[in-house]
């Protein structure tokens, strides 16, 4: 604002004339300082708006924008550094999030991912993140089917070929107690047929 009145002080004949070691003729310093001028008033209006409203997710560069054009705001820095800090708890609940559910992933608990992952802000979700879900969910789906699939074929009392499926549901998730003792079975059952034959 000091500056746009002191260009106002200048004579119009002036204020294209350009001089040495000034970028620019009063006139296109005046139309820069105008622009960074409504561009301060936007972000103060945008952040103002999103605090009053707790809208903080995504703030930190509009604040950091807001200080480049304005540095001595000191209710503005210290807004920052709120962010700041906020941000690298949210990338650090993301790592310890992602560190669980590929230990999780591990030991097969494809729901559990799932439930892991879903505590991360979306703010901070990333490629890593999206990867691990995909998986699982793609883990789980393929457990629900096969599960379904023996669920149907014992209702229709078709046990010819359902040890494969039994195991490969088992492959997925051991901890299946009733398909291992449906596997029990199967196999009891088999040995019962061969000897029989």
């Amino acid at each position: 604002e000091a500056g746009m009145k002191t260009l106002q002080q200048i004579a119009v004949p002036l204020k294209q004339t350009s001089l040495t070691g000034i970028s620019g003729t009063a006139n296109e310093i005046t139309t820069r300082l105008t622009t960074k001028q409504l561009r301060l008033k936007e972000l103060e209006g945008i952040v103002r708006e999103q605090v009053t409203n707790r809208q903080i997710a995504g703030l930190l560069p509009i604040v950091i924008e807001l200080l480049s054009l304005k540095p001595d705001r000191p209710e503005v820095q210290k807004l920052k550094e709120r962010l700041e800090k906020r941000a690298a708890d949210l990338l650090e609940a993301r790592d310890a999030a992602f560190k669980r559910g590929v230990q999780q992933l591990s030991e097969q608990q494809y729901a559990e991912v799932l439930t892991t992952l879903n505590t991360v802000s979306e703010e901070v979700w990333d490629l890593q993140l999206q990867e691990l879900e995909t998986k699982a969910s793609d883990l789980l789906h393929q457990l629900n089917i096969l599960r379904d699939n023996i669920a149907s074929t014992i209702s229709d009392n078709q046990f010819v070929h359902l040890l494969p499926v039994v195991e490969e549901c088992l492959a997925l998730n051991p901890r299946q107690s009733d398909l291992v003792k449906l596997k029990q079975d199967l196999l009891a059952r088999e040995t019962r047929l061969n000897a029989d034959n």
